[in-house]
């Protein structure tokens, strides 16, 4: 399972940034699905899918899978493109090309996933301290800080270095 996983991402990550000049990028957001890197982009995911495959066609639902939900997932942004934040139109693309990795793993590897360790002491344990140092320590410590304004201190702060 961990090879092919590592197969298929590497697979993602050479065709989504190595091998994806920015040109391509600026003339897909811009032309869309009229784009011809766009479906260049696409057929270079199915040329570095099989060869990392090593051209074992018994593979070929991840290939399918893979190229078709990467085209579908690459237009439903450049269509959302316009309309949405940049970087939070990466992450949700990126995401997505994760979960169809995931889902194609789980076809020739299912796995079941065990939560129980989430309820277990050290689990717990570990989960409290990360709260409590990120968000709580954060409210906390703005709290506190709160009583002074730091614009006045930051102009008085100002005032005596000019003097």
């Amino acid at each position: 399972m961990l090879v092919l996983a590592l197969k298929l991402l590497l697979a993602h990550f050479i065709g989504d940034f190595v091998c994806q000049p920015n040109a391509w990028v600026r003339h897909k957001e811009k032309h869309k699905h009229q784009s011809k890197y766009l479906y260049w982009h696409v057929f270079l995911h199915f040329l570095i899918l099989i060869i990392l495959l090593q051209f074992d066609f018994s593979y070929w639902i991840s290939i399918s899978l893979i190229t078709v939900s990467h085209f579908l997932i690459d237009l439903a942004k450049l269509h959302l493109n316009d309309r949405t934040n940049h970087r939070m139109l990466f992450i949700l693309d990126q995401l997505a090309h994760f979960i169809i990795i995931g889902l194609v793993l789980s076809i020739y590897y299912p796995f079941n996933i065990d939560l129980h360790f989430i309820f277990k002491a050290k689990t717990l344990l570990f989960l409290t301290s990360f709260v409590c140092l990120t968000q709580v320590t954060s409210v906390v410590m703005k709290t506190v800080i709160s009583k002074w304004d730091l614009k006045v201190r930051i102009q008085e702060l100002n005032a005596t270095n000019l003097n």
